[in-house]
């Protein structure tokens, strides 16, 4: 990589950096970016564009997508044409990140993952949930649209539960309990490493 791609690509990541700790700061959920319009964010429920920003270029946002991924991950975009991972700024927040192609260009859909894990009261959620993510056999599945508060149910859950490395005298091996293949909230309680 020359002295200007590297340049250009340090470049990208801070502007990138800068819409989504704006993004953070101004209550967003989510920030949509695509070729020709500025940065969008959803606030409320509610696509807004960033005040005062200019349109991105298709070479802009493909920069930022490459700023964000590994070599591993711009080989499996460039097979597939659509990518889900984490970006995470420090001092600003986590990111659940999809990137696509569309007609020709690249965009890029961030989700805000917040640092503090809702608690099962907090999201109004009934006892008897609770009482479910205790039981030690079975499946529960959260299922919804999206933003609908699936992966914030299941951290709550999770935070509840804490993450669980037990031995099962039954099975006479040791069992992890989890649950999501990708890890999105990290609480002090828990850390697990992005399975990939």
């Amino acid at each position: 990589m020359s002295s200007k791609e590297k340049g250009a690509k340090q470049k990208a990541k801070r502007d990138l950096d800068k819409v989504l700790k704006v993004a953070v700061k101004g209550g967003a959920s989510d920030i949509h970016i695509k070729a020709g319009l500025p940065p969008i964010f959803r606030v409320d429920g509610a696509l807004m564009p960033l005040r005062d920003a200019r349109r991105l270029s298709p070479e802009e946002i493909g920069q930022m997508a490459a700023a964000i991924m590994t070599k591993y991950q711009r080989e499996q975009f460039e097979r597939d044409l659509d990518l889900d991972l984490s970006y995470g700024v420090p001092g600003v927040g986590r990111f659940r990140v999809n990137v696509f192609q569309q007609r020709g260009s690249i965009g890029l859909v961030f989700r805000i993952i917040p640092f503090k894990v809702a608690g099962m009261e907090e999201l109004l959620l009934p006892e008897v949930i609770a009482e479910l993510a205790e039981e030690r056999r079975g499946l529960i599945l959260v299922t919804g649209a999206t933003g609908s508060g699936k992966s914030r149910r299941s951290a709550a859950n999770a935070a509840l539960l804490g993450y669980r490395h037990y031995y099962d005298w039954d099975k006479k091996k040791w069992i992890d309990s989890g649950f999501e293949t990708k890890v999105q909230y990290i609480t002090t309680e828990m850390t697990v490493d992005e399975i990939q």
